[in-house]
């Protein structure tokens, strides 16, 4: 044990001595954390609360036993309390409930596994269910709720249902996105559920977005959804998978809540290669921005790339680019078909002036995987991006902006095989200083 503690204390150390000009300052305007134990710990999500921020991740303790884990923490990214454990729930999303300025308690979704090694269909082995909990501001449990197919039939297939995100909309509502499978016959499909902050469903409907004929797609959600005036917009990819090739596009559905489509916009859909989004936030201005990763069918010559889409979903013309670790060290998009290293974009988050910062990773070469900052304008136009990392591989889970522009980030490091949650604090502008 003292070993993994030394090592990560030496991850500390020389991701310290590298990127903070000063690492312990009386006043923190900048920092990073680390939290770990005995286990693997990832990052899922950072949101701030009124006194600091909340951060969802799971600890794996063996392939089938993960545990979703909620830390809090005070203004400097200091534990507030211990951390909360939930077993049997894989956590996907947060959200947080506030009371004015007051958190009133946290809703966390994910996912759950009924494991039956002797079931008699193959599809029956192993079951996706999608879990919702309705935790207190101590992180106790108060309600959940469950969607799965408790059917006793054996002779045929259960339905997976796999929590993608949440969010909350007008009418106090939880919004729930996520996507169910009927059997590994058919295309995956989409449903978004409206629950009360009690767990009460208020309403269920269901989307199928892939042709009947298109049994070898996958309908992949985006990290995000959101609704703004009774309607709903997320992001997605159209996915199909032959042996280690991948081709897929970008859509992006529209609809009025607890109704049909009024718009499902796509992208790359009559050319070849792997386009995957991860991630859709509205702009301080009008419209959203969309980021993810462009990629060979493959998976070679991966770029991040970015994209804007205006209020009713329709990709904005011209406003695609995409970034390289390499390539745009000078401040440049790129051509699609150019890359020097292997980057993906996972996070977004709107910025005050207008613009956007892109969070994901990069590889160059041999190298170690790194954090990768990308900040762009309305335009899409790069203003300044940033490498951070230290020892082990740096992954990026979620990004979130102040009213000062100053970034919070949340991901995972991996060193020998153990890997740990760190939370970052940032100025406008990518640097760790004081």
């Amino acid at each position: 044990m003292k070993s993994i503690y030394a090592i990560l204390f030496l991850t500390t150390l020389v991701w310290a001595c590298n990127n903070i000009e000063d690492a312990e300052p009386a006043a923190k305007n900048t920092f990073i954390k680390f939290y770990h134990g005995p286990y693997s710990y990832t990052s899922v999500e950072v949101e701030r609360i009124p006194d600091g921020y909340a951060v969802l991740g799971n600890m794996t303790i063996s392939d089938d036993s993960v545990v979703a884990t909620l830390i809090r923490t005070d203004e400097n990214g200091n534990p507030a309390g211990e951390i909360q454990y939930y077993p049997g729930c894989t956590a996907k999303s947060l959200q947080v409930l506030q009371n004015g300025d007051q958190v009133s308690g946290y809703v966390i979704l994910g996912d759950s596994i009924k494991v039956d090694p002797n079931a008699s269909k193959v599809g029956n082995i192993l079951v996706y269910a999608t879990r919702i909990l309705l935790v207190n501001t101590s992180g106790t449990i108060q309600s959940t709720r469950t969607y799965r197919d408790d059917s006793q039939d054996t002779s045929r297939v259960l339905i997976d249902y796999r929590g993608n995100t949440l969010t909350t909309n007008e009418n106090n509502e939880l919004i729930i996105l996520g996507n169910y499978r009927e059997d590994l016959s058919r295309p995956e499909k989409s449903f978004v559920v409206a629950l009360d902050f009690n767990l009460n469903q208020q309403w269920y409907k269901t989307y199928d977005l892939i042709d009947v004929g298109q049994t070898d797609y996958n309908y992949v959600n985006a990290k995000s959804i959101h609704a703004k005036q009774g309607n709903l917009i997320w992001a997605s990819s159209i996915l199909k998978s032959t042996g280690e090739f991948s081709d897929s596009y970008l859509a992006i559905p529209f609809v009025e809540a607890e109704s049909t489509f009024k718009n499902f916009s796509m992208m790359g859909e009559t050319s070849s290669q792997l386009f995957y989004a991860t991630d859709i936030k509205p702009s301080n201005g009008p419209g959203y921005g969309v980021v993810g990763t462009r990629a060979s069918t493959d998976g070679s010559n991966a770029n991040m790339f970015f994209a804007r889409v205006d209020g009713f979903g329709n990709f904005v013309a011209e406003s695609t680019r995409y970034f390289d670790g390499v390539l745009s060290q000078q401040n440049e998009a790129i051509d699609f078909t150019a890359s020097e290293s292997q980057d993906t974009g996972e996070s977004i988050t709107s910025t005050p002036d207008g613009g956007f910062v892109l969070a994901g990773s990069t590889k160059i070469g041999s190298n170690s995987t790194d954090i990768f900052l990308i900040k762009v304008n309305s335009s899409g136009d790069i203003l300044w991006n940033k490498i951070l990392g230290g020892s082990g591989e740096e992954t990026i889970s979620s990004i979130i902006s102040d009213s000062d522009g100053n970034l919070t980030i949340s991901g995972t490091n991996n060193l020998g095989g153990l890997s740990s949650i760190f939370l970052m604090k940032t100025d406008s502008k990518g640097e760790l200083k004081n």
